[in-house]
């Protein structure tokens, strides 16, 4: 702090108490985006997360197009964390509920796992992300992910 403590309050109520933190002093050091696959009733596997694109597991080339707009991208980083582990199944289900709407017959979603794929900065280039499936769902079934290798 370097103005006194009774300063503190003026500063709040003129709204000079603002501070830009979100790349300094520590920049982010990881680089994330989902891949959902959903196995069909036919087989078929889709990406739930692309509305149904081919499956990759490749970074998208501009992760911000993921998104709908900002507060669906805020919504998306949050979730990732463990303490919002809860929302992790409602989140697939409104994606596979969204799919069903639009879909019949054996183009249903009969499962889905939600996975997070994490890049590290620094990494050396080739280096695989690491692939972290936050949730496996089967109709009839819950259960929660786990790390894989």
């Amino acid at each position: 702090d370097a103005l006194p403590t009774a300063v503190d309050g003026i500063m709040y109520v003129l709204r000079l108490d603002q501070e830009w933190r979100m790349f300094s002093p520590n920049p982010p050091k990881v680089d994330g985006w989902y891949v959902i696959p959903a196995k069909l009733m036919d087989g078929h596997e889709v990406d739930l997360f692309r509305a149904g694109a081919a499956l990759t597991w490749e970074k998208p080339e501009k992760a911000s197009a993921t998104y709908p707009n900002n507060r669906w991208r805020k919504y998306h980083l949050n979730l990732v964390d463990k303490a919002n582990r809860g929302y992790w199944l409602y989140f697939g289900k409104y994606l596979a509920r969204v799919w069903n709407q639009e879909h019949t017959g054996d183009d249903q979603v009969m499962s889905f796992d939600i996975y997070y794929l994490i890049e590290q900065a620094g990494e050396p280039p080739g280096t695989e992300p690491q692939r972290i499936r936050l949730w496996h769902y089967e109709s009839g079934m819950r259960s929660p992910g786990r790390r894989n290798p």
